[in-house]
């Protein structure tokens, strides 16, 4: 993106459109899709097009076909020799015709087409009918053929389309050498072929990206001087790929892209005379020849990376010609790094300065290689110390003779990167430091730029605490810098910021510049996060320094100063943070204990309420206001008649009477012995009792349960939908209960007697309470 501003800017005569339409765009919260968007929408209106401008022009044609409102009476005007005329017109003709109509949606008898054959007026000059039929026409297609460059009517055709300026296209029906065709038609042949790309290309100013396995037959603008290539295959790439079609030797920059292949034979390159920068990527190549790079006398700059499978010593060979003479940059980043390590000795280094030719490299990048054995002292004898400005050792492990001797400084090094790298292996014992102490003068002696972001060592000996072992921070008293900026650091310990203020407080003759900038500080409520912030916060100016506006910290994916508004957002956020977390943990608490207190103040007003209904229907009786007859009817089984009739019923009777305190007259528990009017249906008289009392007893038993008029009593009860009490008298599974009964056990109010039980009385209170509690509803 920063590529395409830079160049929409450099364009200052013209504004710059370009066409990122019909692209698999991707709208969703990562990051890069996020800024692809928003940076598409915010340059909509600047340089960005999708020539809709010229859509609407071919919807508009199209309409106007359609419609028939088209100012041209044809579309096109096909022109071809009469001896083409059978391929022509019976078949590239109506076949034309038909998909026109097709793309225009007009009806199947319309002609778009015109041809002479067809559409000349008889009787009239051929030159009259001739001009007539290009100016009724759109556009003029040329059937060109051999036969059709040599028939001066056609010629004229043609030199009566040029001179009306009309929009032509060029119909080959075979192939027709330039020389064959006349000076119009060839000035037409070149003029298309200067502006067209090959379908395998997309081509815009002077670049072109194609995709294809095999070069060889592409066909390039006469302007393009860039072209990268993808989906190349090695096996197809021959000496005559590049040097048989002559718009090769214009060319400034190939990039080559190979998927298939694994070998770079000799001089597959021949052709591109004009080549400065060369770039060749095949992760699956496993040799290549001695006279691979033959022909690049121009190139500059040679791009090898990611030949993962290739040896550097197989490199190297290709290299040991007088080929790239001029070669000043030289990228191997990753060779050979699939499988071996690599040695880079003598040979390696005098191939690429050039045995003979004396290369003058500047730039060399060796990044991503394991080196089993990197020769210091034949590299700086080899001659690039005096050469190389920029040497790239990222990623790289580096294995270097301890017992090297070197006596002359690379004073032409002016950057050394050697970031995430492993260091070599020294001991740094009595016998070895001296080696180790000329490598670092070799090597930084002139260096301007050292970067060892994330170097690490290992292999050391034990000999090494030993030898630091009296380290100690608060002898530091002469460092005058610390800087640790452009390290990945989120935020920095206790520890860390204790250490750097003492380091501070024991620089007493100067103030100590520590340079923390550059640095992904994160702006949380962890507290790591906010200590760190607070601390480079308190500091500012006192001992860190950098330009203020390089610290900066990331705030809810927001980037903001830590010495503008940062710490202040922040502790905001955090505030926010901790009364919502507070909340989180107090309102559901709240809504429980809320919760509980409604649970308990409506279980409290429901037995206040039913105290109140027992209360109400306690006085109704006292006072005989009840509206039922009998407060409840008690149906039992005739096998249960002495234990219900003797005892249960008239204790229960007395327990009503003394729980509503009527006198000892009144009946308040209606039985079938009792009142049953004899002489009446019995069905009618369980109806009508039933009908009487405010709560139906149940006596239930295993009689009970088989008595078929206990059964009635109870379906009754039920489909008056009466209140109901189960009294069991014994124990009854169930099973022998019949399915209302069943039904019944499971929902309502129930005591026991048991006859043999001494709380006897004490279960006849219970049953007396339980019939007032259902007596309310009925």
């Amino acid at each position: 993106m920063d590529t395409i501003d830079q160049l929409a800017a450099a364009t200052n005569s013209h504004k710059l459109r370009i066409d990122l339409s019909n692209m698999p765009y991707i709208c969703s919260c990562d990051d890069d899709h996020m800024e692809t968007i928003q940076w598409i929408h915010k340059n909509r209106d600047t340089f960005i097009a999708r020539f809709r401008q010229k859509q609407r022009e071919r919807k508009n044609i199209r309409s106007q076909i359609e419609l028939g409102e088209f100012p041209k009476k044809f579309v096109a005007c096909l022109s071809l020799s009469s001896k083409d005329a059978e391929l022509v017109v019976d078949t590239i003709l109506p076949r034309l015709n038909s998909e026109l109509q097709r793309k225009t949606k007009t009806e199947t008898n319309s002609i778009l087409v015109s041809s002479g054959d067809r559409h000349f007026r008889h009787g009239y000059a051929l030159g009259e009918e001739i001009i007539r039929c290009i100016e009724d026409s759109a556009v003029i297609i040329l059937a060109v053929s051999k036969h059709f460059c040599q028939k001066e009517w056609c010629r004229k055709e043609v030199q009566g389309t040029y001179d009306q300026n009309k929009a032509i296209v060029l119909l080959f029906l075979e192939k027709v050498e330039p020389d064959e065709m006349g000076k119009v038609l060839r000035k037409l042949f070149s003029s298309a072929c200067s502006s067209a790309c090959s379908t395998y290309c997309v081509c815009i100013k002077d670049r072109a990206t194609c995709r294809t396995p095999d070069p060889s037959g592409l066909v390039l603008s006469e302007h393009i001087r860039e072209v990268v290539l993808h989906d190349v295959n090695a096996w197809l790439l021959t000496n005559t790929t590049f040097s048989s079609n002559p718009q090769w030797s214009q060319i400034k920059s190939l990039e080559i892209w190979v998927v298939k292949g694994q070998h770079l034979g000799s001089r597959i390159f021949t052709g591109l005379s004009d080549l400065n920068y060369l770039g060749y990527h095949n992760e699956y190549m496993r040799d290549m020849g001695n006279d691979a790079f033959y022909g690049l006398e121009n190139v500059k700059e040679l791009d090898f990376s990611r030949n993962i499978g290739v040896w550097i010593e197989d490199f190297s060979s290709s290299l040991k010609s007088d080929h790239l003479p001029r070669l000043k940059t030289l990228t191997l980043t990753g060779i050979n790094s699939c499988q071996y390590s690599c040695v880079a000795k003598d040979d390696v280094f005098r191939s690429i300065v050039g045995h003979d030719i004396k290369r003058n490299i500047t730039y060399l990048d060796i990044s991503n290689v394991s080196f089993w054995e990197f020769d210091v002292e034949a590299f700086v004898q080899s001659g690039l110390c005096d050469s190389v400005h920029e040497l790239y050792l990222r990623h790289a492990t580096l294995k270097m003779n301890p017992d090297a001797m070197i006596f002359k400084s690379c004073r032409s090094l002016k950057i050394l990167d050697l970031s995430y790298s492993k260091l070599p292996n020294f001991r740094l014992s009595g016998t070895h430091r001296h080696t180790f102490w000329w490598l670092l003068r070799s090597y930084f002696i002139n260096t301007q730029e050292l970067y060892m972001n994330g170097v690490f060592k290992y292999m050391l000996t034990p000999t090494l605490p030993e030898y630091l072992k009296d380290f100690n921070i608060g002898r530091l008293t002469n460092l005058k810098v610390l800087n640790l900026s452009y390290n990945a650091l989120s935020y920095i310990d206790a520890q860390a910021r204790d250490t750097m203020e003492q380091l501070a407080a024991a620089t007493n003759s100067h103030k100590l510049q520590i340079h923390l900038s550059n640095m992904p500080f994160i702006c949380s409520c962890d507290d790591d996060h906010m200590k760190t912030i607070q601390w480079i916060h308190k500091n500012r100016d006192t001992f860190i320094t950098s330009p203020r506006e390089d610290y900066m910290c990331t705030f809810q994916g927001e980037r903001l100063y830590i010495f503008q508004n940062a710490l202040e957002k922040t502790n905001d956020y955090c505030r926010l943070q901790n009364l919502k977390r507070n909340l989180a943990i107090s309102v559901p608490i709240v809504c429980v204990f809320v919760l509980i207190g409604l649970v308990i103040f409506f279980k409290i007003q429901g037995f206040r309420q039913r105290q109140r209904e027992r209360k109400n229907i306690r006085s109704q009786i006292e006072l005989g206001e009840f509206p039922k007859k009998f407060v409840a009817f008690l149906s039992f089984s005739s096998e249960d008649a002495e234990l219900v009739v003797d005892t249960i019923l008239p204790r229960l009777n007395a327990e009503l009477q003394r729980q509503t305190k009527t006198g000892t007259s009144r009946v308040l528990v209606c039985s079938g012995d009792r009142h049953f009017r004899p002489g009446h249906a019995l069905g009618e008289e369980i109806i009508r009792c039933i009908e009487d009392s405010a709560v139906i007893i149940l006596a239930v038993s295993k009689h009970f349960c088989q008595k078929e008029w206990c059964r009635k009593e109870m379906q009754e009860t039920y489909d008056q939908n009466k209140p109901i009490v189960l009294l069991f008298l014994e124990k009854v599974e169930p099973d022998e209960m019949g399915k209302v009964l069943r039904m019944l056990f499971s929902s309502c109010e129930m005591f026991t007697v048991f006859p043999k039980k001494q709380a006897f009385t004490c279960e006849i209170k219970v049953g007396g309470e339980r019939v007032f509690r259902v007596a309310g509803t009925s």
